[in-house]
């Protein structure tokens, strides 16, 4: 890998000690996620190839930033826990979206419903 860089996390370490070189493509994926959470400054191209491979590696994406950013080496078992909580509060705010839009929804309808009567359609 000498044209790549060395990990900086001991995460990435030890999943590249872990990884045969068919599977490189992985370590390749999270050093560039390694540098792009140690780049101080981004521009749109940096956030969206970030934000690219977080979705596509969520688990290994939050166990390097939070080394990086905290210093704490998360266990998978750990940061798989954060992820489903995360999912799960995502999950339930759409409820509450969706509640409120059918809410709103009936309301509006009502409303349309009174008017329409006022002006003398049938019910």
């Amino acid at each position: 890998m000498a044209d790549q860089s060395q990990p900086r996390t001991t995460y990435v370490a030890e999943r590249l000690r872990a990884t045969r070189w068919e599977d490189r493509q992985t370590i390749r994926d999270l050093l560039d996620l390694e540098r792009l959470y140690l780049r101080r400054w981004g521009n749109g191209l940096h956030l969206l190839h970030l934000n690219m491979l977080a979705r596509r590696r969520p688990l290994e994406a939050l166990v390097i930033r939070t080394e990086i950013k905290s210093g704490r080496r998360l266990t998978d078992a750990e940061a798989q826990a954060i992820l489903d909580d995360q999912e799960r509060q995502q999950r339930d705010r759409a409820a509450v979206q969706e509640q409120r839009a059918a809410q709103e929804r009936q309301k509006r309808e009502r409303i349309e419903h009174e008017a329409w009567t006022a002006a003398g359609g049938q019910p």
